[in-house]
């Protein structure tokens, strides 16, 4: 019997933003006859046994707007039998433990395609790229429960899965760019009129917080009159549509307006 780490790399469309890695641990696995149903382990053969894991996508918290770049299923395999197999991982909308032991026999094998070829014959570590249709199945399941299947449709070999197989997912969101104040005057004297405006790209919402209580939520704050309270740092955050932000700050400098000399 010979061991084997198995990894299949689902390559997706790539996104320039930054760049996050999660790794789903599978909350449960197990494999099926037409008959039986076993938890805990996995066993898959041609002669008769699927597997399953299943995945609680909400817990890797990726935001719906993110872009998926890649997603890696991970697991840890011995092998028994011989010949040169044709194994197959499909992806299974939501909890598919839950069914009985001929629905999940028959439900491992869906539409939702991630790798068909061969899972090996010896000890070694795989990368495998898989098709559009899997590439679509993960950017679509962000969150909710999904199951990924195991069947073997030819061949003589026997993979025994142990540990846990995880997901591990790299997504992208868009980071706002071009973060920055202009000021309509700096140093300004007190009394007078001051416009601040913020300008960032790809954004979609906006904070601003400064001396004296000042406030807003849009880019371009009402114009203020100031005092020597106003003086000190203003600082502007943009935030994309994935929760991603950037911050600007300006340091505003008020001088004290000079008395008026009286005449004689």
């Amino acid at each position: 019997m010979k061991s084997s780490l198995f990894t299949l790399v689902l390559t997706l469309l790539a996104f320039s933003g930054f760049a996050t890695t999660v790794t789903v641990n599978a909350s449960s696995t197990g494999y099926t006859t037409t008959t039986t149903k076993t938890s805990g382990s996995m066993t898959v053969s041609n002669a008769a046994n699927r597997g399953y894991a299943v995945f609680n996508m909400t817990a890797a918290g990726i935001p719906a707007a993110a872009t998926i770049t890649s997603v890696k299923l991970v697991f840890v395999y011995s092998i028994s039998g011989t010949g040169t197999p044709t194994d197959r991982i499909y992806g299974y909308v939501g909890d598919i433990s839950s069914l009985s032991a001929a629905s999940l026999y028959s439900g491992a094998v869906t539409s939702n395609t991630l790798y068909t070829g061969s899972w090996g014959t010896r000890a070694t570590t795989k990368t495998m790229t898989t098709t559009a249709a899997a590439d679509t199945f993960i950017a679509q399941h962000k969150t909710g429960t999904i199951s990924t299947t195991w069947v073997e449709s030819a061949g003589s070999r026997v993979y025994t899965v142990t540990g846990t197989p995880q997901l591990i997912i790299t997504y992208t969101c868009t980071t706002p760019t071009g973060v920055s104040i202009t000021s309509s005057a700096n140093p300004i004297c007190s009394g007078s009129s001051e416009t601040l405006t913020g300008h960032a790209t790809g954004a979609i919402s906006y904070r601003w917080a400064g001396p004296n209580g000042f406030t807003s939520t849009v880019l371009a704050p009402a114009a203020f009159t100031t005092s020597t309270v106003s003086a000190g740092v203003y600082t502007f955050t943009a935030t994309s549509v994935c929760g991603v932000s950037t911050v600007a700050n300006l340091t505003l400098a008020v001088n004290t307006a000079p008395a008026a000399i009286g005449g004689a």
